[in-house]
């Protein structure tokens, strides 16, 4: 049976005996004294038993028991009223001895019986005043114990204290609701509630003392008491003497959802000084725990503050907000008071608090607060607390957005004020296509009501565009743009750039191409757009072949590949809006447009491509002399327009007419355009005719007038020359001849020539050569004294002369190859050649000055080198060796490779020399060494096991090595051990080749060795070498190992035998045996069948015979019918391990000399490699033994 059976069946019996009692009282069967007093005793005793076994825990009721104790006294007192009066005294009694004495055990039980007689009383029927009436004297009982108990209790007794104002706001908020009579009119609880406020809240802990302040507030139902308790309660927890955890800890639990239920501050300044120190506290040290709280407290500020102070706290809040945000797009730490500013206003957006209504710097505010996160929130430095802001700043502007965006077009135009000036501030710490990715987030586009990304919104404005754009110049370096002015030139003031290398105008630039991919429409719609872009692209041009000329938009730390990303994005841009805009172009557009811009008239339409040239051509004929700028814009606008259009020679007719109608007051343009149009190879009549008047004006030109006017003409004439491969002549011969007469003269003269005359000359020079192949006479010696003047002028040393010195090698190259298809200029060119090449190669042998890896330098270098390759120029020796080695290193790929090409006919120029030294020498104590500056090299070459290190170090890990190996080609056995000794000596094989080749193969692991099958490794072409293929170095890698195996395999051989690790071994065997050694047998045994191995063992009693299944080779010398014979077997890894040889029939050779005879063969074949040399000897050997001569030991010569 369950307890909660039990008592209802106690109950039922109680009730019943009761009753029988009472009814035999009645009857007179008993005594009616004697009757009452057993059926009150009886009732008495159940309640009391059964109260004690609920209070011990003896006896458990899974149901209320107040509520079945009150149905138990209810029905009794149906009995009889003075039943359930009995039967009550008990609980009532025990209740309130439990809650008088204080030990902690009674305490315990003092809780559990107020809950259950609170219980109880509720449970009561309306109409059962005798009941409630016990209840309401109990209770009044120990009210008014609890108030004498305070009054005369020291407040620092401790617990008793706290178990008195416990108890007391047990009572007041489980009994006041239910009772008739509120006992709020107890005077003596008042006076006690009144008195021991202070203390209570002062010093007993948080929940205790506001649930006491709350009960004590229910007791009121007027406002006036409450009100009075409440600015009482709050005077005490702003005071200095309250401690601020105890005054943090109660307004915490103040807070709660219960805060509702807590009257007006009415004014109140208690909390006044409190809040000041809070507000400080949150906006120096950012402790989140007040930050959080005073939020609250704002939020809630009508019970708590005055109005004028939470406004002042907001405020300040706010200010101290906008203030920290704008440095932190600049700098790298975030500042405390922002957190502190953030988490606090949080609080009055989430509750959407009147206080935001009149905060007087609200846009301000959330300008800021969109800035941090949508912005900021995209900085990627690790910094955790801004992380945190970032978090706090997204919840206000959620809010915010809740709320109808409070002045949402102010916020607007602000937070877009910011995007723009971040976009432009070099300091900044976000890139400015990151801040255009912020803007296209569609949760911020909702916030400023902007339904998609629109570039016209997010765009800085026209004017930033123009005023960047006006203070910026471009430099002349690339071989096109020198043939203007070089006084044209505007100065530009110091820039400064981001962190990525962009100046202020090119982070807007990059930020206009990042909205280009959101809005394509951008450039359509603002067209002067087009020209700032392609500025951005003449600056990318520029900054390749001359790092250290000023850029206006690239600083010296800008990454190449991001610049090369940049000019691949305006590339696509520009094709984008022009092939759209070409295709719609009238038929007469070229004429149209051309007409207009010989006069002040507006353009013949609006189409987009008329306004772009209309503004670039303005722009350049109006900066003539101030500057490069808009000249190569309105280039490029020309050069594209002939690109996209494919324009014809009627077309191209217009434009070379109106070059000439402004030649006069507008020269620079007019040679742009006359020099756009030859290089998009639109050859047209007025163009020919432009090129014979050019010509015929030179030619009158006197020495005199050389340098000024006769320069502008041969600028302009050079400008104009056909493209080598087009259908256009550039002067008749005659005319040709006539010209370099009168440009001879010039340069015979006495008068002091303009030094850029000398190298408009070459390349003039270089253009009119295949016309004058023909032609003898003295305008070829005029034209070889050119070369040899120009290279003897230049240096790679002077940027100056690089111009000069890249027009110098294209007119070389020109000749020579004209002269290797005409023998009769041949003759006439050979007799020149030698003194010009020997110029030449002063210029290729030139030392330079300092360390040079990119820009101009690099590109005349690598022109040296190959106009050197092509001409197959005759490099002295050692010199050239020294000088060219270190080009295996350069940065530039196509350097390395061309000086690596020089590099191998010289090694092996070296190579004859060395063997033929090494022949002649009687005295062997000298060994053949390799060159000492090659090893220096190869000792700087370090593997690694980087994917992105392999590719950055590329050819000058293998071309060093590839060089090396090129060195025991084609020598004597005695060299190839002396180059053999000195690379092992160096310990450079095992230090440095062989852990490039495990790296660059994966052979050490984790992943799986680089596979082979597809690539033939014994060969590797140099010139084909495929920089999109990820895999080429690699492929060269194996390549290398193949070379290591071949060539060198005794020292490959010695460092495997060496090798310690079991797993790397077995790695590099199993590699080996699959993808190399049936390469190498095959090649190996396949020379045993060649002319040259033929020749040397050609003998008729001697033959071979190839087991290629098998791996072996076997040699028979026959002497009158008799067998001498020995096996030669490959290793199944070979050449990682020994060749094997064994002896068969020794036909009466003795065993020692035999046995001698054996282990040379072995010797010869696993230090060279070469099993025709191994048996060669033998076969030697064996004749000069019955020839009776002395046998040939392994001689090395």
């Amino acid at each position: 049976m369950t307890a909660t059976a039990f008592i209802s069946s106690l109950f039922e019996c109680t009730v019943y005996l009761a009753g029988r009692i009472q009814k035999a009282r009645q009857t007179n069967d008993t005594s009616q004294s004697g009757a009452a007093e057993l059926a009150r005793e009886l009732a008495r005793q159940q309640v009391a038993e059964a109260w004690d076994a609920v209070e011990s825990g003896r006896l458990v009721i899974r149901e209320d028991t107040g509520s079945r104790l009150a149905q138990f006294l209810v029905r009794l007192g149906k009995v009889h009223v003075d039943l359930s009066k009995a039967a009550a005294e008990p609980m009532f009694s025990e209740t309130f001895r439990h809650i008088s004495e204080t030990g902690d055990q009674t305490q315990a039980l003092a809780w559990k019986d107020v809950d259950i007689l609170a219980a109880f009383a509720a449970a009561l029927p309306p109409d059962e005043t005798a009941l409630k009436g016990a209840v309401k004297e109990t209770v009044d009982s120990v009210v008014k114990w609890s108030s004498d108990r305070l009054k005369t209790q020291e407040p620092e007794s401790g617990s008793t204290f706290a178990y008195v104002v416990d108890l007391l706001s047990r009572i007041i908020r489980k009994f006041g609701p239910i009772l008739k009579q509120d006992v709020s009119e107890n005077s003596d609880l008042e006076t006690t509630i009144f008195s021991s406020i202070d203390h209570v809240m002062r010093t007993l802990p948080p929940a205790t003392s506001v649930d006491f302040l709350l009960s004590s507030l229910d007791t009121w139902t007027g406002t006036e008491k409450r009100e009075r308790l409440w600015g009482q309660v709050l005077g005490v927890i702003g005071s200095s003497e309250c401690p601020k955890q105890q005054s943090t800890g109660v307004l915490s639990k103040l807070l709660e959802p219960r805060k509702d239920a807590l009257p007006s501050s009415g004014g109140s300044s208690g909390l006044s000084n409190f809040i000041e120190s809070l507000l400080e506290s949150v906006l120096t040290t950012s402790n989140t725990e007040s930050s959080t709280l005073l939020g609250k407290l704002l939020a809630a500020s009508e019970h708590f503050i005055p109005l004028s102070l939470a406004q002042r706290c907001a405020e300040r809040a706010a200010s101290a907000i906008v203030e920290a945000i704008p440095p932190l797009i600049l700098q790298h730490a975030t500042s405390p008071p922002l957190r502190g500013a953030l988490q606090t206003l949080s609080s009055l957006f989430t509750t959407k608090s009147p206080l935001l209504e009149d905060l007087p710097n609200l846009a301000d505010l959330m300008v800021n607060v969109l800035v941090l996160a949508f912005i900021l929130c995209l900085v990627e430095d690790g910094d955790d607390m801004l992380d945190e802001c970032v978090a706090v700043a997204k919840v206000i502007s959620k809010s915010w957005a809740q709320m109808s965006c409070p002045e949402q077009s102010r916020v607007r135009e602000g937070f877009l004020n910011i995007a723009h000036s971040t976009m432009q501030d070099v300091r900044a710490r976000l890139e400015s296509t990151t801040v255009v990715d912020a803007l296209s987030a569609p949760e911020l586009l909702e916030m400023l009501q902007v339904a998609t990304f629109n570039a016209d919104v997010v765009l800085p404005p026209i004017a930033t565009f123009e005023r960047l754009h006006s203070n910026v110049d471009l430099g002349y370096v690339d071989t096109p743009l020198a043939l203007f002015d070089p006084e044209t030139k505007q100065t530009s003031g110091p820039v400064s750039y981001d962190r990525d290398g962009l100046s202020a105008y090119g982070r807007v630039l990059a930020a206009l191409l990042e909205m280009f991919k959101w809005d394509r429409q951008i450039l359509s719609r603002h067209p002067e757009m087009i020209g700032y872009l392609l500025l951005l692209e003449c600056a990318a041009e520029d900054l390749a072949p001359d790092p250290e000329e000023p850029n206006a938009i690239f600083g010296p730390t800008v990454e190449r590949t991001f610049v090369a990303s940049l000019q691949e994005d305006v590339s696509m841009a520009i094709t984008y809006v022009f092939s759209a805009a070409v295709t719609s172009l009238p038929p007469n557009w070229h004429q149209q447009i051309c007409a207009s811009l010989k006069t002040t008239a507006p353009v013949p339409d609006d189409a987009i491509l008329s306004q772009v040239v209309n503004k670039t051509f303005r722009g350049a004929t109006s900066m003539e002399t101030k500057g490069l700028r808009e000249l190569r814009i309105f280039r490029k606008v020309l050069a594209q327009i002939a690109k996209t259009g494919d324009i014809t020679g009627d077309e191209a007719d217009q434009w070379i007419m109106l070059s000439d109608s402004i030649r006069k007051h507008a020269p620079q343009t007019s040679l742009s355009v006359t020099l756009t149009i030859s290089q998009a190879g639109a050859e047209c009549k007025r163009l020919d005719r432009l090129r014979n008047e050019l010509a015929s004006a030179l030619s009158g030109i006197p020495p005199q007038r050389a340098s000024t006017e006769g320069l502008r003409v041969l600028r302009h004439l050079v400008a104009s020359a056909p493209l080598p491969d087009s259908e256009g002549v550039y002067l008749p011969p005659q005319r040709a001849v006539f010209l370099l007469q009168a440009l001879q003269k010039w340069v015979a003269s006495d008068e002091e020539l303009d030094e850029e005359i000398d190298s408009l000359l070459v390349q003039l020079s270089s253009g009119l050569a295949p016309i004058l192949l023909t032609v003898p006479g003295s305008h070829w010696d005029f034209i070889f004294d050119l070369m040899e003047s120009s290279l003897e002028a230049s240096s790679i040393n002077d940027k100056a002369t690089y111009v000069s010195l890249m027009r110098t090698l294209n007119l070389i190259s020109t000749v020579d190859e004209l002269a290797s298809n005409n023998k009769s200029f041949r003759a006439t060119w050979l007799e020149r050649r030698t003194g010009v090449l020997d110029a030449f190669a002063e210029r290729l042998l030139e030392k330079s000055e300092k360390a040079q890896s990119l820009g101009l330098h690099q590109d005349v270098l690598l022109q040296l080198l190959i106009v050197a390759r092509r001409l197959q120029l005759s490099i002295d020796g050692d010199k050239g060796f020294a000088t060219l080695l270190p080009l295996l290193l350069n940065p530039s790929s196509d350097i390395q490779l061309e000086a690596y090409q020089l590099l191998v006919p010289l090694a092996a120029s070296r190579n004859e020399r060395i063997v033929v030294e090494a022949a002649v020498e009687s005295d062997q104590s000298t060994a053949p060494e390799l060159p000492g500056q090659l090893l220096e090299i190869l000792k700087d070459v370090s593997p690694s096991d980087d994917d992105e290190d392999l590719i950055d170090s590329g050819l000058a890990l293998f071309l060093p090595w590839l060089l090396t190996l090129d060195f025991f080609e084609d020598i004597s056995i005695k060299v190839k051990n002396g180059y053999m000794d000195h690379l092992i000596t160096a310990g450079l094989v095992e230090t440095r080749l062989i852990p490039i080749i495990i790296s660059s193969l994966d052979l050490k692991g984790p992943t799986k060795p680089f596979p082979i099958e597809m690539w033939a490794v014994d060969e590797f072409y140099l010139d084909m070498l495929d920089d999109s293929l990820p895999s080429r170095f690699r492929v060269l890698a194996a390549h290398l190992f193949y070379r290591a195996l071949t060539v060198i395999p005794a020292a490959t051989r010695s460092w495997f035998q060496d090798l310690k690790d079991r797993r790397l071994a077995e790695a590099i065997s199993q590699y080996t045996s699959r993808w190399f050694t049936p390469m190498i047998t095959e090649q190996e045994l396949a020379r045993l069948k060649e002319a040259s191995a033929a020749e040397e063992l050609s003998d008729e009693n001697f033959s071979i015979k190839v087991h290629a299944g098998v791996r072996e080779v076997s040699a028979i010398y026959t002497i009158d019918d008799q067998q001498m014979n020995i096996r030669v077997a490959l290793p199944s890894d070979y050449p990682l391990r020994n060749i094997n040889v064994e002896g068969g029939q020794q036909l009466g050779i003795p065993s020692t000399k035999w046995k001698a005879w054996l282990l040379n063969v072995q010797m010869v074949a696993n230090q060279t490699g070469s099993l025709v040399d191994a048996l060669a000897l033998w076969k030697k050997n064996i004749s000069l033994h019955f020839e009776g001569q002395v046998e040939c030991a392994i001689c090395y010569s």
